[in-house]
C-alpha cells in the first residue's frame, strides 16, 4: 500500500490526485486509483509509484467568475501527447501549473484593489494572464499568410543591447532595399514557364494526391490558398507550383513532368519575385519532394540544401520565437515543427549536424490542439514529430559516443510510451495483439517504419565510447525483430504499389538500416534460411522501386549488394543466441503479423512468467531454451551485427566518406 493510503488508514487522503507521480509527467492514463498500491506502468518498469500530491492554492476575492475561470484553467488541456519534440519537455510539463499561479497571482492582487480598478481594467488584466492556458486553433487568415511583410524579422541584436529593441523597422529605412525582380530574372522565369500550370483536370489531381499523401507530414498549406477565387489576391505562382510538384512525386501520373514544375518553382524563389517569407518557407518544405541526390553526393537541389534555405528565412522572421502578441500562433507552431521534424530525420539519418537547435526555440509542443478541429491527420502530425526527435536525440547521443545508463533508460521509456499512447487509429494491431492486425492504414505502416528503424538505432552497439556501457544497451533480437518488421510493412507497400506515395522520410536509409541487420541474420541459425532471405529480397526490391523516383535509391542498393558479396565469403555458424528481457515492452503492442522473425521474441516469452514481466535493467539477457551452444559464439555472433552497424554509423557521421569511399560507389 503506498504511503499516502497508509496514512489516511486506506482512503484517500485529500489533496492527492488519481495519478502517480511518473504517469502524470508523461501525461499517461493511470489505473492507481483502481485500489492498487501501485499503478500497473510502475510495475511494469519497477519504478517507485507515488501518488501525486496537488498543491492547493488560496485565492482571495469575492468575484465568483473569475475563480470559475481559474477552476476552467486547470482542466484547460495545454498538453495533449505522451511526448513533445524538441527541448521544451520540462516547459510543458509544468506549463499548466505555471499558467495556474499566473492567474492564481492575477486574481489575488484584483482583490486587494477592487476598489479601485474598473471592470474593464480587471478584463485586460485577466486576458493577459491567460492568453497562454488556452490552446485553441486560430484559423489563419489567408490576408495574413499570404501577405507577411519582408520586414517583419526578427533582430536577436536586443539580447545583447535593449536599448535597440524595436527600432528594427526604422534601421530598414536607413539604406536601399534590392532591385526586387531584375530583367534576367524576368527573363529566366518567361524561360522556364514558370507561370504555366497544368490543365485544369490536371491541376486538380496533383492538389487533390498532394493533401491526401503529403499534407500529413507538412500540414501547411490550406486548400483556399491555391483557388483563384478565394480573394482579390491571386494564388502565390511559387506556392501552386511547389504544391504541384509534391503532388507529383507521390503519384504515378505520366502526363506530368516532375522536373519541369521543379524547374519553374526553384525560377520563382530565386527570382525574389515572391515577397512573402511564410510562402517561402512552405516551399522550401515541398521542394524537397524533389531530392535527386543522396548523401553521397553534393547537390543544390537536395532536400538538405532545400531544408536549411528554410530554415535560415524561418529564423530570420523570428519563428523559432512565440510571445503572445503574435498573430495565427497555431499556424507558427505547425509551421516550425514541420521544419524541426524534417531536420530531425535529415541529421540523423545522414550524422550530420541538426540545423534547428530547439534549446534556441521558445515555440510550444506541438499537439492536436494547434490543428482545426476534426482534421483527422492532426495526430498523425503530432505523433511524426515527436518519433522523429527522439529518433534525432538517440543518433546525437550515438555520433557523439554519449550514450550513459540514464539515457539509454530514458530513450527506451520514451519509445515505449510512444508506441503504447499511439491512436486507435494508427496503431498496427488491435489493442489486444492477440486478435491480429487492423485495417490497413497507409500513415499507420509509415509511422511504424520509423519506430522499427529508432528501435534498430536504439538496440546497437555505442560507438566512440570510452567503454562498454554497464547494462546491456544493445540487442540482436531487438535488432532483427525490427528489421523483419521493417521488410513486412514494405512487402505490403509492394503488394499495393504504394512506394511512392510514401512521404518526404529518409526511407532509404530506413531500408539501408533494416538491410544490414537482415544482411547479418542471415548468418545465424535462430530462424529458417528462407524466412531472412525473403525479408533482404524485399528490402532490394523496395529500392529498385524507388530508383524509378529516386535514382540515389540505387547507391543504397549497390551498398547492400557489395556487402552482401563480402559477407558471403566469411563463415560464421551460430548455433545459439540470447533474447533480453530490454526488449519485450518495446515489442508488446505487435503480434505475429508482418513479422517472419517473431519466434525469436516468442521463445523469449515462454522463458517468462507474462509477457509484460518486469525487466530487468541492470542484467544482460536470458538463454533461449529452444536453442543451446557455446557462449562464446553467441557473443561472437552479437558483435558480428554490432561491429558492421558502428561501422555504418561511423561513416555516415563523416559526411566525406561517402564520397571518397570509391569501393562503395565504384561501378
Amino acid at each position: 500500500m503506498s504511503e499516502a493510503m497508509q496514512e489516511s488508514g486506506g482512503q484517500k487522503r485529500p489533496g492527492v490526485t488519481s495519478a502517480c507521480t511518473a504517469c502524470y509527467q508523461k501525461k499517461i492514463r493511470c489505473d492507481l486509483a483502481s485500489g492498487k498500491s501501485s499503478c500497473s506502468n510502475c510495475v511494469l518498469y519497477s519504478v517507485e509509484c507515488r501518488p501525486r500530491l496537488r498543491k492547493r492554492r488560496r485565492v482571495i476575492g469575492e468575484n465568483r467568475d473569475d475563480i470559475n475561470v481559474m477552476q476552467q484553467s486547470q482542466t484547460s488541456p495545454t498538453v495533449s501527447t505522451s511526448f513533445s519534440p524538441g527541448s521544451n519537455q520540462n516547459h510543458c510539463q509544468s506549463s499548466a501549473e505555471q499558467s495556474h499561479t499566473a492567474l492564481a497571482e492575477c486574481l489575488l492582487g484584483m482583490a486587494r484593489d477592487e476598489t479601485s480598478m474598473s471592470t474593464g481594467r480587471q478584463n485586460t488584466d485577466l486576458q493577459t494572464h491567460t492568453v497562454n492556458m488556452a490552446r485553441e486553433y486560430d484559423d489563419p487568415a489567408e490576408e495574413d499568410v499570404q501577405s507577411t511583410p519582408m520586414s517583419l524579422v526578427h533582430d536577436g541584436r536586443a539580447l545583447y543591447f535593449s536599448a535597440i529593441e524595436g527600432r528594427n523597422q526604422e534601421s530598414t529605412k536607413a539604406y536601399p532595399e534590392g532591385d526586387g525582380t531584375s530583367p534576367s530574372d524576368i527573363a529566366l522565369l518567361e524561360a522556364s514557364n514558370a507561370f504555366d500550370f497544368p490543365s485544369r483536370a490536371i491541376k486538380t489531381f496533383l492538389i487533390d494526391s498532394f493533401f491526401k499523401y503529403c499534407y500529413p507530414w507538412v500540414p501547411v498549406v490550406e486548400r483556399k490558398w491555391l483557388e483563384s477565387s478565394s480573394s482579390e489576391q491571386p494564388p502565390s505562382p511559387l506556392l501552386v507550383q511547389a504544391v504541384l510538384l509534391a503532388g507529383s512525386r507521390v503519384t504515378s501520373m505520366g502526363s506530368v513532368s516532375s522536373k519541369d514544375l521543379y524547374l519553374k518553382a526553384k525560377a520563382l524563389f530565386h527570382s525574389n519575385q515572391e515577397k512573402n517569407p511564410i510562402v517561402l518557407i512552405i516551399a522550401c518544405l515541398l521542394l524537397q519532394w524533389w531530392n535527386p541526390a543522396g548523401p553521397e553526393r553534393i547537390s543544390l537541389d537536395s532536400s538538405v540544401f532545400w531544408q536549411r534555405t528554410g530554415v535560415g528565412i524561418a529564423t530570420q522572421i523570428g519563428l523559432h520565437r512565440e510571445t503572445s502578441t503574435q498573430k495565427n500562433k497555431t499556424f507558427r507552431r505547425r509551421l516550425w515543427w514541420s521544419l524541426a521534424a524534417r531536420d530531425f530525420q535529415i541529421s540523423a539519418a545522414h550524422g550530420r549536424p541538426k540545423a534547428i537547435q530547439t534549446e534556441e526555440s521558445t515555440v510550444p509542443p506541438l499537439t492536436i490542439e494547434d490543428f482545426r478541429q476534426g482534421d483527422p491527420h492532426a495526430s498523425c502530425s503530432v505523433n511524426y514529430v515527436s518519433i522523429s526527435e527522439i529518433f534525432c536525440r538517440i543518433g546525437e547521443c550515438h555520433s557523439r559516443g554519449l550514450i550513459t545508463d540514464s539515457m539509454w533508460l530514458h530513450f527506451r521509456n520514451d519509445l515505449y510510451f510512444w508506441i503504447r499512447e499511439l491512436p486507435s487509429e494508427l496503431r498496427l494491431f488491435h489493442q489486444n495483439p492477440q486478435q491480429g492486425l487492423k485495417e490497413y492504414g497507409l500513415l499507420s505502416r509509415q509511422l511504424h517504419i520509423m519506430y522499427f528503424v529508432v528501435l534498430i538505432i536504439l538496440f546497437r552497439k555505442p560507438t566512440m565510447s570510452n567503454g562498454p556501457p554497464p547494462i546491456e544497451t544493445h540487442s540482436t533480437s531487438g535488432l532483427i525483430v525490427a528489421a523483419s518488421f521493417i521488410a513486412g510493412i514494405f512487402e505490403e507497400l509492394l503488394i499495393r504499389d504504394e512506394i511512392l506515395n510514401l512521404g518526404p522520410a529518409i526511407y532509404k536509409f530506413f531500408l539501408l538500416t533494416a538491410g544490414v541487420v537482415l544482411l547479418e541474420a542471415s548468418k545465424l541459425r535462430v530462424l529458417p534460411d528462407n524466412d531472412v532471405a525473403e525479408d533482404f529480397d524485399i528490402i532490394k526490391r523496395s529500392l529498385r522501386r524507388f530508383a524509378d523516383r529516386y535514382p540515389s535509391a540505387l547507391a543504397t542498393l549497390h551498398i547492400l549488394e557489395v556487402l552482401e558479396q563480402s559477407q558471403e565469403r566469411q563463415d560464421v555458424s551460430v548455433n545459439t543466441f540470447r533474447s533480453e528481457r530490454n526488449v519485450l515492452p518495446l515489442f508488446r503492442e505487435f503480434g505475429p503479423g508482418l513479422c517472419r522473425a517473431w519466434p525469436l521474441l516468442e521463445a523469449g516469452t515462454k522463458s517468462h512468467s507474462t509477457w509484460a514481466h518486469t525487466p530487468n535493467l541492470g542484467t544482460g539477457s536470458m538463454q533461449l531454451s529452444s536453442f543451446a551452444g557455446n557462449t562464446a559464439e553467441v557473443t561472437e555472433s552479437r558483435n558480428y551485427i554490432d561491429d558492421t552497424m558502428a561501422t555504418l554509423w561511423s561513416e555516415m557521421n563523416d559526411p566525406l566518406s561517402w564520397i571518397l569511399d570509391s569501393s562503395i560507389f565504384s561501378g
